[in-house]
């Protein structure tokens, strides 16, 4: 009797709980949090942090910008010829200075000290336009420059005496007014990098 009844408690005390009260937890509540519940953070929540805010940040905070890329030659070659152009003019500024010192107008102070100064000045604009990281720096202080002696240009064309004419007309001492601004644009169209970022691999 006792090990009859031992085994009709044992057959279904012990057996039941394993086939349905154990494994319902296992199967539906055990299962769900896993399947659904933790899963959702690592495919959908995780992966959106990791694929689009990882990607993002590396694509534009990290990836190197290489200027110049995609450039023709037309404006490689305009650039050299502006950087020939203002070195060249610069180094004459310095060879014959005098030839200039007529030219500044008066009260503007010492002539041959504002002629070595322009002469320096376009030198180094000129040179720096053939490194790619000082073109910013060779735009604007090139456009300064032809700002900062334009009064010198309008006092070759009104100069009442003559003297810094250079024997030329008068008019076409003033048509050669408007010719700054389009200095001003040739420096500003040379100096424009396209840009273009280039993601780690």
């Amino acid at each position: 009797m006792t090990l009859g009844g031992a085994g009709r408690v044992a057959g279904p005390g012990r057996g039941a709980p394993a086939g349905s009260g154990g494994g319902a937890p296992v199967g539906s509540g055990g299962g769900a949090p896993a399947g659904s519940g933790g899963g959702a953070p690592v495919g959908s929540g995780g992966g959106a942090r990791v694929g689009s805010g990882g990607a993002a940040r590396s694509g534009t905070g990290r990836g190197s910008v290489d200027p110049g890329v995609g450039e023709s030659r037309a404006v490689r070659g305009s650039r050299r010829a502006c950087g020939a152009f203002f070195v060249g003019a610069g180094i004459l500024h310095l060879v014959r200075p005098r030839t200039f010192e007529q030219i500044v107008p008066p009260g503007f102070g010492d002539p041959h000290t504002l002629v070595v100064i322009s002469g320096l000045a376009e030198i180094i604009g000129g040179a720096s336009l053939a490194r790619r990281e000082a073109r910013w720096f060779s735009r604007w202080w090139l456009i300064g420059l032809l700002i900062a002696v334009f009064p010198a240009n309008v006092y070759m064309a009104v100069d009442p005496g003559g003297t810094a004419t250079f024997g030329l007309p008068r008019w076409l001492l003033r048509v050669r007014l408007p010719l700054q601004a389009v200095g001003i644009w040739w420096v500003a169209s040379v100096t424009k990098d396209k840009l273009r970022v280039q993601l780690p691999s």
